[in-house]
């Protein structure tokens, strides 16, 4: 299984281009490189090592009892020394002692946003380490990581500070912190210094550092992680595509189909019930016009009925029945539009039944019938070269 290791500065995704290593099924480095993720090689393992300021150190003091009480009263411990409410924050134990616990705390809502990010581009995250675990640790010295202008001093096993490396200048929190430990009797007896690539300028470093010795190391190799690597996402964060996630969200998509495909037999089922009341309360209410204005009829088609009865009273008006010859022709120009000038070539009418023979490429047959259609004539083709239809108002 291929592992693709991250290295996530505070400004990503902001900032989308990170350094990476593809590590191999043997944990060797196969090909590494600084892109953005659409140009990240492909693996089976996604995980990422956070650096700078999002990422902070503490030593807190726990009750001497079992670790689940431990882990019960981490919040509160962590209360005294954070600037923010604690159930804001997500610690992980790096180390467990009988009374001091060393955690690491990164912000919920940054965790939170990371891994939704990476599982909106595909690449969930299956660990999420400590830039600290991956610093080398030198007895009784510090030893400053630089990272373009990042940089991560380990002090301890489990202390270290994020600082600034702006264009190779020397760190001033790392400067000032030294200030401190030699007020304090703990001044480290040198600092050495990793970079990724080098960036530092060497001479100003050696000026601001004074009489501390710097000892320039070997290229800093941050993607090397401990066997008991301390993984954050625990808890609420814990890998949830590595549980089972898939066959519960196919789950969680068939039921959701299921009710769509319920919900939409149901929405049909009432849709034909509401139509057929309609068309059922229509029928009565011809059946009651037929009745009311043609005593004595029985009905037995009551629109064909009231249909002709409104033709026979046309003509006996002097009107045009809409089956008559010139009401037919009238239909049949409206339909053709644009192209019934010299279109009709023959024209028979008899017992309100008309047939033409259009010119070719006059109309297209399917089209006109169903413009027809719309005006109530039904039309049958009888020929299609040339277009002879067979047309009637339908009752």
């Amino acid at each position: 299984m291929k592992t693709l290791r991250l290295l996530i500065a505070e400004n990503w995704p902001e900032r989308p281009e990170t350094a990476w290593v593809l590590l191999g099924e043997d944990g060797k480095p196969e090909a590494q490189g600084t892109s953005d993720p659409r140009h990240w090689p492909a693996a089976q393992r996604t995980e990422a090592i956070l650096l700078g300021a999002q990422i902070s150190l503490h030593t807190v003091r726990v009750p001497r009892t079992n670790v689940r009480e431990q882990t019960r009263a981490l919040g509160f411990a962590l209360e005294e020394l954070l600037v923010r409410e604690a159930d804001s924050q997500h610690a992980t134990a790096l180390a467990r002692g009988e009374e001091q616990w060393a955690v690491a705390v990164v912000a919920r809502e940054r965790l939170r946003r990371l891994v939704a990010q990476f599982a909106a581009i595909l690449r969930p995250l299956d660990g999420a380490y400590v830039v600290a675990q991956t610093v080398p640790l030198h007895e009784g010295a510090w030893t400053v990581a630089v990272h373009d202008q990042e940089a991560w001093v380990r002090t301890g096993p489990c202390s270290g500070f994020a600082d600034d490396v702006v264009a190779g200048t020397p760190p001033v929190l790392t400067l000032a912190a030294l200030d401190s430990a030699r007020a304090a009797g703990t001044l480290p007896h040198s600092v050495h210094v990793v970079e990724t690539a080098p960036v530092a300028d060497r001479n100003a470093w050696t000026e601001a550092f004074g009489v501390m010795p710097l000892e320039w190391d070997d290229e800093w190799q941050w993607h090397l992680l401990p066997m008991d690597a301390a993984n954050l996402l625990q808890g609420e964060f814990s890998p949830r595509h590595r549980r089972g996630t898939t066959w519960k969200m196919m789950k969680m998509a068939a039921i959701v189909a299921g009710a769509a495909l319920a919900l939409h037999l149901v929405l049909g089922i009432g849709d034909v019930l509401i139509k057929r009341s309609r068309v059922t309360n229509a029928r009565a209410e011809m059946t009651q016009l037929l009745r009311s204005q043609m005593p004595g009829v029985p009905a037995l088609d009551p629109a064909a009925q009231l249909h002709r009865e409104v033709n026979v009273q046309r003509a006996a008006r002097g009107q045009l029945a809409d089956d008559d010859l010139l009401a037919m022709l009238d239909d049949l120009s409206n339909a053709l539009g644009a192209d019934a000038t010299s279109a009709v070539q023959t024209l028979r009418f008899e017992n309100g039944s008309l047939e033409v023979t259009l010119v070719s490429g006059k109309a297209d047959p399917a089209g006109l019938m169903q413009r027809l259609a719309t005006r109530g004539i039904k039309a049958a083709s009888r020929d299609s070269n040339p277009l002879h239809l067979v047309m009637r108002r339908e009752a």
